[in-house]
């Protein structure tokens, strides 16, 4: 397994074995993720032994308006990106908003190799603040790391883009 750099990732941009909208580095190996000013905060009750909707979830425009503490919300990021079978990426917290009492991701942080097979789409994020925030939106809240596996025998994800939220937010 390997380590992917902004060098390498370049190349496999180049060569087309990546295909990613938005994608810049923070370092010599973290991708950047920023999220869309319009988020979507959850209703109180989800009951998920019922198919999976939008309904009771509230459009929110983070360029008006702060996070309310305790409250939970789902960001789409502004980056796309398309990764081949031999790729998988983490996502992690950036610290500048851990150290406030936000977390972008809930555990939510792998991101399957093959994710987004069909075409570059982009990354969802948890947000879930300990605190009310006023968010900055030209500041990454997240970053990506990505990983080559060794052994090419890996059954690629599914079309992600069919999945919740993307069939239901406006892309």
């Amino acid at each position: 397994m390997k380590l992917i750099n902004e060098t390498y990732f370049n190349d496999l941009v180049t060569k087309n074995q990546i295909k990613q909208f938005g994608c810049e580095f923070l370092d010599s190996f973290k991708i950047g993720i920023n999220i869309e000013a319009i988020i979507y905060q959850s209703p109180e009750y989800i009951d998920l032994t019922q198919k999976l909707t939008f309904d009771g979830w509230q459009k929110i425009d983070l360029a008006n308006t702060k996070l309310v503490a305790n409250n939970f919300y789902i960001a789409i990021s502004k980056e796309k990106i398309c990764l081949p079978p031999n790729i998988f990426g983490q996502l992690s917290t950036r610290s500048t908003f851990s150290r406030v009492g936000l977390d972008v991701l809930l555990g939510s942080n792998y991101v399957s190799p093959g994710f987004g097979n069909i075409k570059p789409i982009p990354l969802v994020l948890e947000l879930s603040p300990k605190i009310s925030l006023k968010i900055p939106l030209h500041i990454p809240m997240a970053g990506l790391l990505l990983f080559e596996i060794d052994n090419n025998n890996i059954k690629a994800g599914l079309d992600h883009s069919t999945r919740f939220p993307f069939n239901f937010v406006e892309k």
